[in-house]
C-alpha cells in the first residue's frame, strides 16, 4: 500500500519514515474481506510538530468511507503508533460487520405463513430425539 506522508513543522526522518510504513502496512490484512480484496488505494499520513509534542493524523479511504484517526504524543513515533492502533481498531470493526452481515439468513416474507403462526408451533417436539413428540 502506498503511504502519503507529510510532515508539517518539522523534518520527519527516514528511521520514523520507514517506521511508519511498515505499520500502516500492517492494515492491509484487514482489507481481505473473504475473496474479496477491498479497494482501497488512498492512505495519508500527516505528523504536525506542536508546542508541547506531535500530532499524528492518518486517513484511509476505504470504498466510499473515509477512516481519520488523530492522536497526540510527545514523540513522533508514539503519536504513529497510537494513531495507526486506533485506525486498525475502526478497520477490525468495520470488517466484522461487514463479514457478519454477509453470513446472515435472510428470511422473505413470501416464504413465512400468511397468518403469523407456525404450522408446527401446536405440535409438541421432543428435543433429545429431535423428532416432533409421540403421545
Amino acid at each position: 500500500m502506498h503511504v502519503t506522508t507529510t510532515a508539517r513543522h518539522f523534518t520527519l526522518e527516514s528511521p520514523e519514515r520507514s517506521h511508519a510504513q511498515e505499520r500502516l502496512d500492517r492494515l492491509t490484512k484487514f482489507l481481505v474481506w473473504g475473496r474479496n480484496r477491498v479497494q482501497s488505494d488512498e492512505l495519508h499520513l500527516i505528523v504536525t510538530a506542536e508546542k508541547h509534542g506531535y500530532t499524528a493524523e492518518v486517513t484511509l479511504r476505504v470504498g466510499r468511507r473515509e477512516l481519520v484517526s488523530r492522536e497526540q504524543a510527545d514523540e513522533a513515533r508514539v503519536a504513529i503508533d497510537l494513531a495507526a492502533s486506533k485506525l486498525e481498531e475502526r478497520l477490525r470493526r468495520l470488517k466484522d460487520r461487514a463479514v457478519d452481515h454477509r453470513r446472515t439468513e435472510h428470511v422473505r416474507i413470501a416464504d413465512e405463513p400468511s397468518d403469523g403462526a407456525r404450522p408446527d408451533a401446536e405440535e409438541p417436539f421432543d428435543w433429545l430425539d429431535g423428532q416432533p413428540a409421540e403421545d
